[in-house]
Formats: structure tokens, C-alpha cells, sequence
């Protein structure tokens, strides 16, 4: 009996899958957190190509109200980002507005979800009579 436990104490079937469960563990959970980072860092630059397309609606269009480009970028959003445009509080020689788009977003693989607002804010100059 002392034998076979000697035995069994030294040896080494199984080492493997012991090791994996001790590191394999902690390799997936940076590999999902990339993978969550990734799908976050997505959403902020596909917030920053809307406000950009946005501008650029702006600059076409300077007398564009608020709710005709909200509801364009709704269309080109599914929904998923909502946007203000209001004029400027800063003083400066050039009439501007301020076009800030929003959208929420989420840490899905953490232990505990974190969720997170992803904002984007850009200021348009206003050319022309139309502010």
C-alpha cells in the first residue's frame, strides 16, 4: 500500500491538464478582455465616422435643425446613437455650433458588467447668414 502511493505521489500523469487549468484560465480572460477591448475601441470610431459624416451634412446644409440631423444619424445608426447640435457657448469671431454624439456601450466579459457612455464632440464653424 505505502508502494503504490509512493507511486502514485510521483508521478506525473496528468501534469498537463493541471498546468492548463492554472494558466488556461487566466490566458482567456485576457484573451476575451482584448476581444471586449477591441469591440469597444470599434464603437468609438464608428461614433467619430458619424460626427464626421455629420459635419460634413453641416457644412452642405448650415441651416440644418437639430432634429433633421438627429433623426439622419438615428437612420444611419439603427438607433444606437443619439446626437445634439446647439450653438456655442464660447466667445469667438465665428459663429459655431457644438455636435455631441453619444452612445452607450459595455465591458460584457468582465466578472462584474461595467457599463460606459461613449461621447464623441466635435465644433462646426457656421459659414453663411444661418446661425
Amino acid at each position: 500500500m505505502k508502494r503504490a502511493f509512493r507511486q502514485w505521489w510521483r508521478g506525473s500523469d496528468g501534469t498537463a491538464a493541471i498546468e492548463f487549468a492554472i494558466v488556461g484560465g487566466l490566458f482567456f480572460m485576457i484573451i476575451l478582455g482584448l476581444i471586449d477591448l477591441a469591440t469597444n475601441f470599434y464603437r468609438l470610431h464608428y461614433v467619430s465616422f458619424i460626427a464626421d459624416q455629420a459635419i460634413r451634412k453641416i457644412y452642405i446644409n448650415p441651416a440644418i435643425s437639430s432634429v433633421d440631423l438627429q433623426t439622419w444619424i438615428t437612420g444611419i445608426s439603427d438607433g444606437r446613437v443619439t446626437a445634439t447640435l446647439q450653438a456655442s457657448t464660447r466667445v469667438t469671431t465665428m459663429p459655431e455650433k457644438d455636435l455631441v454624439l453619444t452612445t452607450p456601450s459595455q465591458f460584457v466579459f468582465l466578472p462584474v458588467p461595467v457599463t460606459l457612455e461613449i461621447t464623441v464632440s466635435r465644433t462646426v464653424p457656421v459659414v453663411g447668414p444661418y446661425f
